[in-house]
């Protein structure tokens, strides 16, 4: 978040809520330093540009790959026929 530029600051309780997750999720993120923050005064505040480097962080490219027959799967386990 040092970049100069900032989005929207968001509450835990509204970060929860973009990533359909508890409260107390955000909250841990926050306590093990996964997630940046602000703190003002007693408040937490997350920045919106945080969230989605957390998303972009988290994410995974599809393989593509299709799934075996069960014919392929049974004959390739090594059993001796």
């Amino acid at each position: 978040m040092n970049n100069g530029s900032r989005g929207k600051l968001l509450s835990v309780r509204q970060v929860a809520a973009r990533l359909s997750l508890s409260e107390n999720t955000i909250r841990a993120w926050i306590f093990q330093k996964k997630i940046e923050f602000y703190k003002i005064g007693r408040s937490v505040k997350i920045d919106s540009q945080e969230i989605d480097r957390v998303l972009e962080r988290g994410r995974r490219e599809a393989t593509g790959r299709e799934p075996q027959p069960e014919t392929e799967l049974r004959s390739s386990s090594g059993a001796a026929n």
